[in-house]
């Protein structure tokens, strides 16, 4: 069994990689503007994904905002696992059906005004749906 300990070096690693790779990306690509802008939506949404798997994988639950160390330590793994696996499974959704409607987007034309709006409601909505999970 692995040893739980609290460290936060992950998280920091995410956060800073995530910052990087979304200052850089417009530098790195040829894209121009909506296409690059729906890409950087979807990085949004599958990088807060990402972080709920990690958080998943390695039960560092007290990455989540109202969940201390001492309270993910005395859950012990199964709880941790569940909890977190209800945070994955809501964002995984929820970038899934963001990149559906991106594709859909541009090939439709939709404005990319109603593209930031869905998003960023989208990922409110479902990080607000959060807030009932309790460990």
């Amino acid at each position: 069994m692995n040893q739980y300990k609290e460290s936060y070096k992950g998280l920091v690693g995410m956060i800073l990689g995530f910052v990087v790779l979304m200052f850089l990306f417009p530098f790195l690509t040829d894209l121009q503007g909506k296409f690059t802008a729906v890409i950087s939506m979807n990085l949004v949404n599958l990088w807060v994904a990402l972080l709920s798997l990690v958080i998943y994988k390695t039960e560092y639950i007290y990455w989540i905002n109202g969940v201390s160390y001492e309270d993910a330590v005395k859950a012990g793994s199964e709880r941790r696992k569940a909890y977190a696996m209800q945070h994955l499974r809501r964002f995984g959704i929820y970038a899934g059906a963001f990149v559906l409607y991106s594709l859909v987007s541009c090939i439709v034309g939709f404005h990319i005004a109603i593209d930031f709006i869905i998003a960023g409601i989208g990922i409110v909505s479902v990080a607000v749906s959060t807030i009932r999970i309790k460990l």
